[in-house]
């Protein structure tokens, strides 16, 4: 094997693994996702006076340069007000993301156990 043959192997590796990853990550954010809205049926986090706060919180997985991951966020012009309101006190992407993050980190730790 040549050194061309062997960068290109090492190149199909990462190249590999990212997408691996990134399937993980989507997998968490549907996750994280699918429980908030399972906990904020009945008003967990915060009352839901109009909905739209629940009903247009989202996941995003992502790849951005050598990083891979996944974030959740409202799309109302309120969330962040909601999120911060009373020192935090109805916070739901927070302690969701406390959740699933740590989870996601283990599963790719455990993916990739043979590389670390």
């Amino acid at each position: 094997m040549n050194e061309k043959e062997v960068f290109r192997n090492i190149q199909n590796i990462y190249i590999k693994r990212r997408i691996v990853l990134y399937a993980l990550a989507l997998e968490f954010a549907a996750k994280a996702l699918r429980s908030f809205y399972i906990k904020q049926r009945s008003n967990t986090f915060w009352h839901n006076k109009t909905g739209q706060a629940r009903d247009t919180m989202f996941t995003r997985a992502f790849i951005e340069s050598n990083v891979v991951g996944f974030l959740m966020a409202h799309m109302v012009d309120y969330g962040p007000k909601l999120e911060t309101a009373n020192n935090g006190i109805h916070q739901a992407i927070r302690p969701t993301m406390n959740i699933y993050v740590p989870l996601f980190i283990y599963a790719a730790k455990k993916l990739f156990a043979d590389v670390v």
